[in-house]
């Protein structure tokens, strides 16, 4: 839901503590961390991650935490002493039905009424670009 963080740097160090603040109003049983890898396009968890709550700011954040090893399985930089990692939070399977049970046929009314108010503004560009609609002062 927050999208992935990207990050890299460069370490003398094999074993690495990462930790990223996501500023969202979800509780850390709510979320996950995931890793991507952008060389097959796959998602896996990442094992032993920490996620806990905080505040950035005066807003509600969360906190994801875990070791990375240059080189290791999160580390898609395969130089030595350089370290690449595209990661995010992904809902839990859990908020994902609750999600799915209250908000489906919400969502599509949502979806409906925004593809209809998208069509019809593109009409009125459109007669207004062949001049159908006519304003006069």
């Amino acid at each position: 839901p927050l999208g992935l963080v990207e990050f890299c740097f460069d370490t003398g160090s094999t074993d690495n503590t990462v930790s990223l603040t996501f500023v969202t109003d979800l509780e850390p049983s709510q979320v996950k961390a995931r890793k991507y890898n952008s060389t097959n396009n796959t998602y896996f968890d990442i094992q032993d991650a920490t996620i806990t709550k905080t505040t950035h700011q005066g807003q509600p954040a969360l906190v994801l935490s875990y070791t990375i090893t240059d080189n290791g399985i999160l580390d898609l930089d395969t130089t030595l002493g350089s370290i690449k990692d595209p990661v995010g939070l992904a809902i839990t399977n859990d908020l994902a039905s609750q999600l799915a049970n209250t908000g489906t046929d919400n969502m599509l009314y949502i979806a409906i009424g925004s593809i209809t108010a998208l069509a019809l503004g593109g009409v009125v560009w459109l007669r207004q670009k062949r001049g159908y609609f006519r304003y006069e002062v």
